[in-house]
């Protein structure tokens, strides 16, 4: 009778281990897929209206501003070309063409300022595609048919390490959900930072034309290539911990189970760390500040 009811409990116990190593699996390639498709689009793909708002906003409140700006860096450039040239006695008509050539091209910049914002995150969004197919590759449902597999081979004897490798499951699925959580909020982050930074485009973009005032532009688009290539660190975070997971499917008994249960929790929390570096990673590679 006891060994009956001891064979049941154990019966009991691998169902929920299953249950629970299944759903926490299943919750995060559902949460990836989502974080994939959400990083592999670009800012007015994500949220149009949006998009559309501080377009709007910028168009409205900052492109004059820009506009000023745009005006007083080139009056400042023909003037110092001017007195460079003898008061203005002796003109190279050169540097007269090269002025007007400068000043077309910045008022045609600042009149496609959201387009070349738009090329430049469709570029990190081709990017990420790459990571959302890694993403996919992964095959969780061998990982679980290799745990299910191990967790059947067990006797009454594993019943202790059964009941561990259970507490330890539930715990996992708790903390897989702070971790879809936490992946979801960086992405969504991210993308606020993006529209912030867009609103203000124009104005870094109006400098652009001129050498000494310039550094405020480059840096500007050094900081969107940063930020449109987060995108790709993310998805290679979420790939990486996929298949540090992953490798769960290689235990080979009831006591590396409940090891490998640890190791995503542990996992976890380096995934929601490195995610929240990624900015700084690639703001250090483009060399933004």
């Amino acid at each position: 009778m006891i060994e009956k009811l001891m064979e049941e409990i154990r019966n009991l116990l691998i169902t929920g281990i299953k249950q629970n190593t299944g759903s926490a699996f299943g919750s995060f390639a559902g949460r990836a897929g989502t974080a994939s498709n959400n990083l592999a689009q670009s800012p007015m793909d994500f949220n149009n209206e949006v998009f559309t708002m501080m377009q709007d906003i910028s168009n409205t409140a900052v492109l004059p501003i820009a506009a000023v700006i745009l005006a007083g860096v080139l009056s400042y450039e023909l003037l110092s070309m001017l007195a460079s040239y003898n008061n203005a006695h002796d003109i190279d008509m050169y540097m007269l063409y090269k002025w007007t050539i400068k000043a077309f091209l910045g008022v045609i910049i600042l009149g496609n300022v959201f387009n070349i914002i738009n090329f430049i995150f469709g570029l990190g969004a081709f990017a990420v595609t790459g990571g959302l197919r890694t993403i996919t590759a992964i095959d969780f449902d061998g990982v679980l048919d290799n745990l299910e597999t191990e967790l059947d081979k067990t006797t009454i004897a594993d019943i202790g390490w059964l009941i561990a490798a259970f507490i330890n499951s539930l715990f996992v699925g708790l903390f897989m959900m702070i971790v879809n959580i936490a992946i979801q909020l960086v992405v969504i982050h991210r993308f606020i930072i993006i529209f912030l930074k867009m609103s203000v485009a124009p104005i870094p973009f109006a400098t652009l034309v001129n050498k000494e005032w310039g550094t405020m532009g480059t840096n500007y688009i050094k900081s969107m290539w940063a930020v449109a290539f987060q995108g790709f660190f993310m998805m290679a975070c979420i790939a990486i911990y996929g298949a540090l997971i992953g490798a769960m499917g290689s235990a080979s008994s009831v006591q590396e189970i409940v090891v490998k249960l640890w190791e995503m929790v542990g996992y976890g929390i380096l995934l929601v760390v490195i995610l929240l570096k990624t900015e700084t990673l690639s703001k250090s590679i483009f060399g933004a500040t």
